[in-house]
């Protein structure tokens, strides 16, 4: 079940400045996201903190440093992690794969 109106919408992929993966939600209520995962197809993995997210709500995952705010969580990459091809990988907590995505 896709849970995600849109998995990923990958945004200056290969840039670390600007690089992030945007999630928005179309379910219904609050899920949360403590816990799931970003795979890309190297295993780079990016874990979930602590993140109810609501219907219609939406979440950036930046690739670079930063200090998280509700609606901006950072990896704290030294380099870029997406590339044209690529396969996103949303995991949830028990590690079923939820949605993927190739970046354009």
């Amino acid at each position: 079940m896709n849970i995600f109106e849109t998995l990923v919408l990958i945004k200056g992929a290969g840039d670390l400045a600007t690089e992030r993966v945007f999630l928005t939600r179309s379910g219904f209520g609050e899920l949360n996201l403590a816990g799931w995962q970003l795979r890309d197809q190297n295993n780079n993995v990016f874990t979930f903190p602590q993140l109810q997210l609501y219907e219609g709500g939406a979440v950036n995952v930046w690739s670079t440093s930063g200090s998280p705010t509700v609606v901006d969580l950072y990896w704290g990459l030294q380099s870029p992690v997406w590339s044209q091809g690529e396969t996103v990988t949303l995991l949830d907590a028990q590690g079923e794969e939820r949605a993927t995505y190739i970046v354009p």
